[in-house]
């Protein structure tokens, strides 16, 4: 998992107004998946929507 790609695209939400968090989880973890939704609806209160990106790789 690339952490910096993660991190860069947070930041750009960001930078554009939005709010975003950079979380990085195992897709077989499931302890993983449980701290992410915890963090997310810390951070935001809940979770609205939720998607996954294996093995997608963007160039921006």
């Amino acid at each position: 998992m690339d952490e910096t790609a993660v991190a860069n695209a947070a930041k750009e939400f960001a930078d554009a107004g939005r709010r975003a968090l950079a979380l990085l989880c195992g897709p077989t973890d499931e302890d993983q998946a449980a701290a992410a939704v915890d963090r997310t609806v810390e951070t935001f209160g809940r979770l609205g929507t939720a998607c996954t990106a294996l093995g997608h790789h963007c160039d921006h």
